[in-house]
C-alpha cells in the first residue's frame, strides 16, 4: 500500500499533478479527474459536485439588481471557464444511469454565469462603438 506522500510523488513525477510551491495551488491532470470520478461512487460524485459549485459561486460575481459591476469582470472572466467546464461535465453526467443532480446553487451559478456571459458581450460591443453602458 502507498501512502499519500508517495502517491503525490509519483503523480508529481509523472506530471498528473502540478504544485505551485509560491502559492500551494494544486491543479489535476484530466486523466486523474476522470478516474476520480470513474471510481467514486454516486454519493462521493454528488459531494465533489456540490462543493465545486459552492466554491464557484462563492468566487464569481453575482447578479445585482440585474446587471454585474464593473470592478466584477475581471473575476468573472478568471473563473468563467471553470463555471463552464462544470456545467459542461455535469450535462454529460446526466447521462448516466446514477446521475448526480443539480442543487439550487448550480442554478443560481448558472444565471450567474449567463447574465455575466450577456453582460461581457454587452460591454465589449458598446465598447468598440464607444457608447456608455448604462
Amino acid at each position: 500500500m502507498h501512502s499519500r506522500g508517495s502517491v503525490m510523488e509519483q503523480l508529481l513525477d509523472h506530471a498528473l499533478v502540478r504544485l505551485d510551491d509560491a502559492t500551494q495551488f494544486l491543479s489535476l491532470h484530466r486523466l486523474v479527474q476522470a478516474e476520480y470520478l470513474f471510481q467514486a461512487a454516486l454519493a462521493e460524485r454528488q459531494e465533489a459536485f456540490e462543493a465545486a459549485t459552492t466554491l464557484l459561486l462563492e468566487a464569481f460575481p453575482h447578479v445585482g439588481q440585474g446587471r454585474i459591476i464593473d470592478s466584477d469582470r475581471s473575476r468573472g472572466e478568471l473563473y468563467i471557464q471553470h463555471v463552464l467546464s462544470l456545467i459542461f461535465n455535469f450535462s454529460k453526467e446526466t447521462h448516466q444511469p446514477n446521475a448526480i443532480r443539480p442543487t439550487r446553487d448550480f442554478l443560481e451559478l448558472i444565471g450567474d454565469c449567463s447574465w455575466f456571459v450577456i453582460f461581457e458581450r454587452l460591454y465589449t460591443e458598446a465598447y468598440s462603438y464607444q457608447v456608455p453602458l448604462l
